[in-house]
């Protein structure tokens, strides 16, 4: 547990990224481009939707685009990563004396598309057009690809549960 703690990085605020997984999105046979407008902001709140497309933009969870293109986020294949049962999660901690719990919030956002995928990712917004350069929440296989990474990224830690 003491090599975590070495790692200054870990426990930081900013949104940190995994450098040994790219996404790589593999679409379903009957996927279909489509474009949907973005949605109206009401005039109060526009300088606020336009902080929060600019606090993803800072740490490179997105780019501005300038033309319009498409996006399939919905069409995705997915990749079953099988998960332990509560049984199983029992049996692993049972004579455990240390524990630790990582937050992951963000996650997904930490995890790069590979290049040629990023055409994929693109959202209309009040503020212009948008790709993800991270993955983002709501792509059907984003759990798949996290998972994945963190349980490679933690190899070798004994009793190590992930849920």
């Amino acid at each position: 547990m003491k090599k975590c703690f070495k790692k200054g990085k870990l426990f930081e605020e900013q949104l940190g990224k995994i450098k040994s997984h790219k996404a790589v999105l593999h679409l379903k046979s009957y996927a279909k481009p489509q474009v949907v407008a973005a949605g109206r902001v009401p005039f109060a709140l526009k300088k606020s939707v336009e902080v929060y497309f600019k606090r993803l933009e800072a740490p490179g969870v997105i780019e501005k685009l300038n033309p319009a293109t498409t996006a399939i986020k919905w069409a995705a294949q997915t990749v079953n990563h099988p998960m332990p049962t509560f049984e199983e999660l029992k049996a692993k901690i049972a004579r455990g004396r240390e524990f630790m719990v990582i937050d992951l919030k963000d996650a997904y956002l930490q995890m790069e598309v590979m290049e040629q995928c990023r055409r994929y990712l693109i959202i209309a917004t009040p503020v212009g057009y948008f790709r993800f350069v991270r993955l983002p929440f709501g792509v059907s296989a984003s759990p798949s690809f996290s998972n994945d990474a963190w349980m490679s990224s933690c190899k070798g830690l004994t009793a190590l549960i992930h849920s």
